[in-house]
């Protein structure tokens, strides 16, 4: 995130600061055909998925459907995005964010305002998705079972409250401590999507 700050040379504290990069309302239409609006960034002659109006930022990257290696930015031409796990992904990031500052006043995933990145397009035909400690990680699913994992709000919100039980409880990830940390991660996911039918992933099980 480019910011540029300006500082008392005598006390060191920030007088004033503002993004040198402009932020671009974007849309984009979903796994499931809905169309989203986004909060995006233009840089040069390009727009990006990341938003830097909430917490330290948002930002959707592809990994191009290998399990490692170097991350890409989202981006298109134009204020429409054509890739829709990315702009889910993008889009439900922003709506759990809100979703623990409204209800919680908790500033990001740490409560401090870290970062909020996700990855899409991981791997080939890839029925998963997962926290790994630093960011979220989406499969695009085979299309038989799965869709891509990032079109469901559910999905996103697990896999952000395990990102936020880290930073809390740190519930350790085996027996009875993992087994809690799987499902207060499910309650949450199901809460954030507000449909309270306890299912976890329906929209995009296909």
């Amino acid at each position: 995130i480019c910011t540029r700050y300006f500082v008392d040379a005598k006390t060191g504290s920030i007088l004033f600061q503002y993004d040198l990069l402009e932020h671009a309302t974007a849309t984009g239409k979903g796994v499931l055909g809905d169309t989203k609006t986004l909060t995006a960034t233009q840089s040069g002659t390009r727009y990006l998925l990341r938003d830097t109006t909430r917490g330290g930022g948002i930002e959707t990257y592809t990994i191009n459907n290998r399990t490692s290696g170097s991350l890409t930015t989202v981006s298109s031409t134009s204020y429409v995005f054509n890739d829709p796990a990315a702009v889910d992904a993008h889009a439900y990031a922003a709506a759990v964010y809100d979703f623990y500052k409204n209800k919680f006043n908790r500033n990001s995933l740490d409560g401090g305002g870290m970062p909020i990145r996700s990855v899409t397009h991981y791997s080939t035909r890839y029925n998963n998705a997962f926290w790994n400690g630093t960011y979220m990680v989406y499969g695009d699913g085979d299309g038989r079972t799965f869709a891509p994992l990032s079109g469901a709000l559910d999905v996103v919100g697990h896999e952000m409250t395990h990102g936020v039980i880290e930073n809390t409880a740190n519930l350790e990830y085996m027996n009875q401590s993992g087994a809690l940390n799987e499902a207060i991660a499910d309650m949450f996911g199901n809460v954030i999507q507000g449909k309270n039918d306890w299912l976890i992933g329906e929209d995009v099980y296909t």
